[in-house]
């Protein structure tokens, strides 16, 4: 082969070299950026499974507080309905026996019936 054409043929493999390493390191560069990519996926995925473990813990909590406040309110309604009867129960009752409360004091002249403490009328009558 003749020198002038060895010359071009020398050139043109150098660029397809220097075409080659660029495209070499460009496909280097793409693969550490899907490998990043992957790795980032892969820390969502985990966080998205967290996430998504906290809301079922929520909801089964929520799901139980909803059970007891029902059980609290069927408790409550049971109370209030004793309470009515209880009320309508004691309302019966004034009707059917009227009371007087009469109080009578007794004569100062009678200590013997006081009533007072004891302790009062020891009081008073050391003062005597």
């Amino acid at each position: 082969m003749h020198v002038e054409t060895i010359e071009p043929l020398k050139k043109l493999i150098g660029e397809h070299k220097t075409k080659l390493k660029h495209a070499a390191i460009s496909l280097h560069k793409a693969d550490l950026k899907f490998c990043n990519a992957r790795e980032d996926l892969e820390k969502l995925k985990t966080q998205y499974l967290n996430a998504y473990k906290t809301f079922d813990e929520s909801v089964e909590t929520y799901n139980s507080m909803i059970i007891r406040v029902r059980a609290s309110s069927d408790k409550q309604r049971k109370l209030n309905k004793k309470l009515t009867q209880l009320f309508t129960n004691c309302k019966e009752a004034e009707k059917k026996y009227i009371t007087c409360l009469l109080y009578t004091s007794p004569s100062p002249r009678d200590l013997s019936t006081s009533r007072m403490p004891s302790s009062a009328c020891k009081k008073k009558k050391k003062k005597k």
